[in-house]
Order: C-alpha cells, then structure tokens, then sequence
C-alpha cells in the first residue's frame, strides 16, 4: 500500500517505490542549474511533490545533494559492474568507465566549477569511498583475463593499471565535449593498454 499523502493535490511524501524517482529529478536539476542556484522548490517542481512532502523527507538542501550524489554513484557503480561481464576486456572496460562517468560529460563550465567547488564539502569520503570500489571492479577484472601475465615483466600489477586508466578518464572527463567524445579518448586508453593482447592474437593467428 503506498505510504504517499496528498497535500493540494500532489503528493507530498514519496514512497520507497517513489524516492528514485525523486532522486533522478533532483540530479537533472543539479546538473542543470549547480548547487547555488537550485532551490527546494525547483527540485520538488522537477519531482512533481509538494514543497511540504520534500522537507519531510529531506529536511535540508545539503541532505538531498549527499543522497543524490549517493544514488547516482551506487547506479553507476552497478552499470559498470553488468559491463564488465561481457567477455570482451576493452568493450568491457570502455563501457565501464562510459557507465561510471558518462552522465556528467559535457556540463556547463559554471555548473561543472559549482557542482566541483561545493560537492566535495558536502559529500566527504564518499567520492573516494565509490572510486576505491570502482578500482577494486578494474583490477578483479584485468586480473581475470589474459593480460596479466603480460603485467608481470613490466612491474605493474592489474590494481596499478586500473588506478592509471582512471585517472586518465577523468582527466578525458573534464575535456570531452560529449559523451561520444569520451568514449572515443577512453577507447584509445584502453586499446593502448590492451594491444599486447591483440599483438599476441595477431602472432598466433
């Protein structure tokens, strides 16, 4: 049975079935307008519920941004996860780190400077927290496939490796004008690192 009461016709305190609903409004609004500039109110417009039913679940700005932050990171911490799987290491990893930052390619430069500036106040350990979990993802991976072995002689460990190409994703990040543009920087990253493998396809082929 929903627990959502309606207050002048909206609802005014969503639900668990609601509450990501609400958290996907609140992050296109971020996204769209930085930290400073949106209001409540903005965000309980965008969520379609009362002003009212959004303190009640939230009782602070600053509360809602650490949840959205949270939300939006498990749910790329969970895409990258499934594009993993595939069998496939650079499709793998290129939709990997496509999955981990893809959404927040090609941000405007006053509210990508806003969002950076306050977000890291707001949020603590938690960016560092996820990223730590996202290398732990990589390196099981790179370590799962065929080119470990060819790690070794170059004194670099698939947890080394993964720390590199994150940083050289993020770094693609903040100059990718799309996300088409990201995959594409990323990829050639990526197929740089796993070239040993196709050398070694092309030899024994």
């Amino acid at each position: 049975m929903s627990t959502v009461q309606e207050q002048d016709g909206m609802p005014s305190l969503p639900d668990s079935g609601r509450l990501e609903a609400l958290l996907d409004a609140a992050l296109g609004v971020f996204m769209r307008f930085g930290y400073r500039k949106t209001s409540m109110q903005d965000i309980a417009d965008a969520a379609q519920i009362s002003r009212q039913g959004l303190y009640l679940h939230f009782a602070a700005k600053e509360q809602l941004f650490r949840a959205v932050v949270e939300h939006a990171m498990r749910r790329a911490e969970l895409a990258a996860q499934r594009a993993l799987e595939t069998p496939d290491l650079e499709q793998g990893l290129v939709s990997a780190f496509d999955a981990w930052m893809g959404d927040f390619i090609g941000l405007g430069s006053a509210v990508a400077s806003d969002l950076r500036e306050i977000g890291p106040t707001l949020i603590g350990p938690m960016a560092a927290e996820y990223d730590a979990r996202f290398h732990q993802v990589l390196a099981r991976r790179i370590a799962a496939s065929p080119l470990t072995p060819m790690l070794e002689p170059l004194a670099l460990t698939p947890a080394q490796l993964a720390v590199m190409l994150h940083a050289v994703a993020r770094g693609h990040k903040h100059s990718a004008t799309s996300r088409e543009q990201f995959r594409t920087l990323i990829g050639d990253a990526v197929r740089v690192m796993c070239a040993p493998l196709l050398l070694q396809h092309t030899r024994t082929a």
